[in-house]
């Protein structure tokens, strides 16, 4: 019975041998194929992985580097090397963007410019630039900073309505990021600013209940009593 058994096993082995053995030959040339593909794919991902590594560290120490012409224009009270260092700023700025316009390099770029710009009292470029980040990159953490700013570029342009609109826009789209008790501060600011005197209160109000372990709520609570003092809003 054993004896028997054991040639059924051998037997079945040699026809899965067979089996295998005829397949390959049949189809010996697709098999090879498939095998020769698969290797050139191999190779073509770890070359694509190792230019992609590439990119990202030479674009990195080149947003780096423009980060760093940034914080030295600022520190600088030469009036003359100061300026050098703004055009270069510029100019390496505009490659990086040109260079590499889908990758986070771009929006660092963008957003560095956009610093640059405001503190030029270029108000206009700005803004359009923090807007670019914002829009194209909706999923970075620099854009709900780049909304605010936009805003905050309107308001010095004195657009009230359009920096309003920004704000809320902001709040509405990024409940959670960090600059958002900020911008519920200067929501209620321009409010106070056009005059809404009861609608800056209600703001304000939303700002302590919702965000009472920011500091802008303690400025909120001043602005409140103040507005109390006033007789806008009452007292609960």
């Amino acid at each position: 019975m054993n004896k028997r058994v054991t040639k059924s096993v051998a037997s079945t082995k040699t026809d899965i041998v067979e089996l295998i053995s005829a397949f390959a030959s049949r189809y010996r040339v697709l098999l090879l194929a498939l095998a020769i593909s698969f290797i050139v794919f191999i190779a073509a991902w770890v070359l694509w992985m190792e230019r992609e590594r590439e990119v990202l560290e030479r674009s990195s120490l080149r947003v780096e580097r423009l980060q760093q012409l940034y914080q030295e224009w600022n520190r600088q009270t030469d009036g003359d090397y100061r300026e050098s260092i703004g055009t270069e700023i510029l100019q390496n700025a505009e490659k990086i963007i040109s260079d590499y316009p889908r990758r986070y390099a771009a929006q660092r770029a963008l957003y560095t410019r956009a610093q640059y710009q405001f503190q030029l009292s270029e108000w206009e470029l700005a803004k359009n630039d923090w807007i670019l980040v914002y829009e194209k990159w909706p999923a970075s953490y620099l854009a709900p900073l780049s909304m605010f700013n936009s805003a905050v570029a309107e308001e010095e342009m004195k657009n009230y309505d359009a920096a309003l609109s920004t704000l809320r826009q902001l709040i509405e789209n990024w409940k959670d990021a960090i600059i958002i008790p900020r911008a519920l501060f200067s929501l209620g600011r321009i409010e106070e600013k056009q005059n809404n005197l009861s609608e800056a209160g209600i703001i304000y109000d939303r700002l302590i209940k919702e965000y009472e372990d920011s500091s802008w709520a303690l400025l909120a609570r001043n602005r409140i009593i103040a507005l109390e003092i006033g007789g806008v809003v009452s007292g609960e």
